[in-house]
């Protein structure tokens, strides 16, 4: 009865709708669904961004300037080659939205490998965009745990191994996955929860210039960064495939020994491996000049300058340079390797870039505490020791210290924009999965005309397929309102008889998982076999990870 209510007058209004299409083009009826009207809307915007684009670099700025040839090329703000020394731009993000696309997020507890205090997890508290900015915003886990739980007041296994692969823990190293709180051993749940985003597999560049325009967060014992690390192990494990840290800084305030948020760092790490990092060799820091406030006031441009002969990096202006390292020897003979017995050249028989000469992915974070020395003993009120037990409780436990100095949003590393050039024959890029090749444009078939467009991954990907939605987006495509319309109708029937279906008793012999009928949300239990009901006899409290 209900199909054919509905099918009868939406039948006609399909043939009726066909026959005007064809006679009397009309614009998008506001009935349709909010999809195909935010698919028109969003075409308006992209438009409109296109000319607004082409004014703004057309009138100045390094020699670059936008390719008008085809919509797509300025839309995405891909920038033509103007004779040899011009850049191309291969990626570009100004966070309209956080593009799971193109930005992993790190699920762990295994603390960076410097037993720092926070973990890492996908939620939008943790990280969000707003207004054109990207937020990575740490937060104190007992508002999603409990403090009890976290400080282990009673023994608690936290488990972060997840249940499906969009939430799977990404790293079990330093017990990534899985730890357990107990006071009377001064053992916590990681106190803080973060954010760590990269583009591993999205997005990587071997040489070009980088720059993220970003403000830094104030608070005690934050640990923001903007870095690099291969693509491949091409020479082995860390460091010997080389990472390269854009920007390191600490929240404390101005005047802190190793500096505050007035001040940030640059470095290379590199070596044979874990003991020979020759890091102090290749790092430079840089403090603000007092009474020009600090990086947690404005937004500055955080440059890396990278090719087959050296990079150097820089603040808002390349020719404000802050670590500058020219490969003019190789990485064996700066670090004098050789002098250490038994010690194998890993880059023997490559450039003396190598191994600064292979593609790196993009990372953004903020970091908490630690055991690495980046926060010196004994100054600053530091609650914890670099050698001693029980740093991550201590610090758990003065927690009424060092949280008032935290200010919310100020407290998060904020980002506005992360770009890439390269020049023509310069290195190479991959986004998504598609080499671009040696500092070329993308060779962009959805444009109909042939021409080559250089297209940020954070619209390329959306756009593909774009000249065939823009007709859809217009005003005389019959088709695709039929299409729609039947798609609809589909997805009601199917949705009442899904209705009806379960109100017959649904499907016999299967309980629900979570939750319903006194049971639990599944999760592990110290001793008990993984997912078995939280309400099952164990040991100790557990949870699975929180999301909020």
């Amino acid at each position: 009865m209900f199909v054919a209510v509905i099918c009868r007058p939406l039948s006609l209004w399909i043939f009726m709708e066909f026959i005007s299409a064809r006679t009397n083009p009309a614009p998008l009826p506001p009935f349709l669904p909010f999809s195909l009207l935010k698919l028109a809307e969003r075409e308006a915007q992209l438009r409109a961004r296109e000319k607004a684009l082409g004014e703004k670099v057309l009138g100045g700025g390094k020699g670059r300037t936008v390719a008008t040839g085809s919509w797509r090329k300025s839309l995405v703000t891909g920038l033509a080659v103007e004779g040899a020394g011009a850049e191309v731009l291969v990626f570009e993000d100004t966070f309209e939205e956080l593009d799971m696309d193109i930005w992993e997020h790190d699920i762990t507890m295994s603390g960076g490998g410097n037993w720092e205090f926070q973990y890492y997890t996908n939620n939008r508290t943790n990280s969000f965009v707003e207004e054109g900015v990207l937020y990575l915003q740490p937060t104190l886990t007992a508002e999603t745990l409990g403090e009890e739980n976290v400080l282990g007041e009673k023994p608690f296994r936290y488990d972060m191994w997840g249940m499906w692969p969009s939430d799977a823990c990404t790293s079990n190293a330093f017990y990534g996955c899985e730890r357990m709180a107990d006071a009377g051993a001064q053992l916590v749940i990681n106190p803080v929860q973060s954010a760590r985003l990269r583009t591993t597999g999205t997005f990587t560049f071997q040489y070009g210039r980088l720059e993220v325009e970003a403000k830094l967060p104030r608070g005690d014992w934050l640990w923001p960064a903007i870095w690099l690390l291969p693509e491949k192990n091409a020479y082995g494990q860390w460091p010997a495939s080389g990472e390269i840290d854009l920007m390191e800084s600490r929240g404390n305030k101005p005047g802190y020994s190793k500096g505050g948020f007035d001040s940030f760092g640059s470095c290379m790490h590199w070596g044979p491996y874990f003991a020979l990092d020759k890091f102090e060799m290749t790092c430079q820091s840089y403090t603000l000049p007092k009474g020009t406030g600090t990086f947690n006031d404005d937004f500055h441009v955080f440059g890396l300058a990278w090719d087959e002969h050296g990079l150097f990096t820089y603040l808002d202006t390349e020719d404000q340079k802050i670590l500058e390292v020219k490969f003019d020897k190789p990485f064996f003979s700066r670090g004098a390797f050789a002098d250490v017995p038994g010690t194998h050249n890993p880059w023997e028989g490559r450039s003396n870039a190598a191994p600064f000469d292979q593609p790196f992915y993009l990372i953004l974070n903020v970091a908490v505490g630690g055991l690495s020395n980046f926060f010196v003993d004994g100054e600053d009120g530091k609650p914890w020791t670099n050698t001693g037990t029980g740093a991550p409780y201590l610090f758990a436990k003065a927690k009424d210290v060092w949280y008032p100095t935290w200010a919310g949003r100020d407290s998060a590393l904020q980002v506005k924009s992360v770009r890439v050039w390269q020049k023509p024959g310069q290195g190479t890029a991959k986004v998504l999965g598609q080499k671009l090749g040696a500092g070329t444009a993308i060779t962009s078939a959805d444009t109909g005309a042939g021409d080559e467009s250089v297209i940020p991954p954070t619209y390329r990907h959306k756009s593909s397929g774009g000249a065939k939605r823009s007709g859809m987006a217009g005003s005389g495509s019959a088709g695709g309102w039929i299409f729609g319309s039947l798609l609809l109708l589909v997805l009601v029937s199917a949705g009442v008889a899904f209705g009806v279906y379960l109100r017959m008793g649904g499907f016999p012999g299967i309980g629900n998982r979570v939750g319903g009928g006194g049971g639990g949300a599944y999760t592990s239990v110290t001793g008990a076999a993984p997912y078995q009901a939280a309400f099952s006899s164990a040991p100790a409290t557990t949870s699975t990870q929180q999301r909020r």
